[in-house]
């Protein structure tokens, strides 16, 4: 069977498992973990086995947050966030949420942070999901103690770019808008009973060296 993508996918594949990756969902935390600890990794576009398929969720619009402070600091190199104005109006919402990288951002070859992780889900059968809260758990279990640490954040640029949206209601509105898709899929999974619980234990065994 052929899956229809929307956005581009990358599928880490190793021996015991399958992981899609979704941007500032903890990827780069959970791909140290893969590169270090598994053999035979490869990167698909596409599934080709039955192995156990995972990936990491988030709440939307803490996610949001994130990628839009990520995308104005590090890919615009404002430090200052005075771009804040230029992302956040009705005119380049849209972009934000919809649009392919190229139309909207300098930078060539990425996507932006704030794609809806629904359109990196859509026709994808992963098989649970694991909260960005519960991923260092989730590692340290399946993984183990060595050189573990916790995921990194950065709380306090994050709580700028929140603050502006707070202050403008309808700014917030209009975000929460865009983010319905995102929220239905998040509380779906959990009515599902598809959101990994530490009670659950382990899901996959590391494949022996």
């Amino acid at each position: 069977m052929t899956f229809t993508n929307l956005q581009k996918t990358e599928i880490y594949t190793t021996e015991s498992f399958n992981f899609l990756s979704i941007p500032k969902n903890g990827y780069m935390y959970v791909k140290s973990y893969i590169t270090k600890y598994c053999s035979n990794l490869k990167v698909l576009p596409f599934l080709d086995n039955n192995k156990p398929y995972w990936a990491v969720i988030r709440d939307p619009y803490q996610r949001f947050i994130s990628g839009l402070t990520y995308d104005i600091l590090i890919l615009n190199h404002d430090k200052e966030l005075k771009l804040l104005d230029k992302f956040l109006n009705e005119d380049y919402l849209e972009k934000l949420f919809l649009k392919n990288y190229d139309s909207f951002f300098s930078i060539t070859g990425n996507v932006p942070h704030t794609l809806c992780q629904w359109t990196y889900l859509y026709n994808q059968p992963v098989d649970f999901f694991v909260r960005i809260e519960d991923l260092t758990s989730f590692i340290h279990l399946h993984f183990g103690n060595d050189s573990f640490s916790k995921h990194p954040g950065n709380n306090l640029l994050q709580n700028k770019v929140k603050e502006y949206i707070d202050k403008n209601n309808n700014l917030k509105q209009l975000i929460n808008y865009y983010l319905t898709p995102d929220l239905y899929l998040y509380k779906q999974l959990y009515n599902q009973g598809k959101v990994w619980e530490h009670n659950y234990g382990q899901m996959f065994y590391l494949a022996k060296p």
